[in-house]
């Protein structure tokens, strides 16, 4: 089981991961006992949360592969949903190109609208030029 989740599990901040293991290892705490992942997506929201420590960053990065389905999947969720503080997206911007662009989707950078062409429908990019001409010299009617 990672590191994190039991972190998660006993309530201890993400931030503090290179301490929790040096008292795993000495003896001194003893790993929690999984709680199954009732909640995945609280997890991932602590996490989300978390990563605007560098460490935590670190840590994520390490263990990405060893976490549950369940858990990536709600955590690329919250980090594509763009919420958080701006130290929270600095974390992820940092976590995704350590993860070689596997966190983050990628979004087009030009709208597109979707048309019927020969084999069904396709995305086309919207020209931006022609659009505001459209939307500026359109009679009342013909504007949407």
């Amino acid at each position: 089981m990672p590191i994190i989740l039991d972190m998660i599990a006993c309530n201890i901040p993400l931030s503090s991961w290179k301490q929790y293991v040096k008292e795993v290892e000495s003896g001194q705490r003893a790993r929690s006992v999984w709680h199954g992942g009732k909640n995945p997506a609280r997890e991932a929201k602590i996490i989300h949360t978390s990563l605007s420590h560098p460490a935590v960053v670190e840590i994520v990065h390490k263990e990405f592969d060893a976490l549950p389905p369940a858990v990536r999947v709600a955590l690329m969720n919250f980090c594509n949903s763009e919420l958080g503080s701006n130290n929270v997206h600095k974390g992820v911007q940092a976590l995704d190109k350590l993860l070689n662009g596997r966190l983050l989707a990628e979004q087009g950078l030009h709208p597109t609208h979707r048309v019927m062409g020969k084999d069904g429908w396709e995305s086309r990019r919207v020209n931006q030029a022609k659009a505001g001409a459209m939307r500026k010299y359109a009679t009342y009617g013909e504007r949407g």
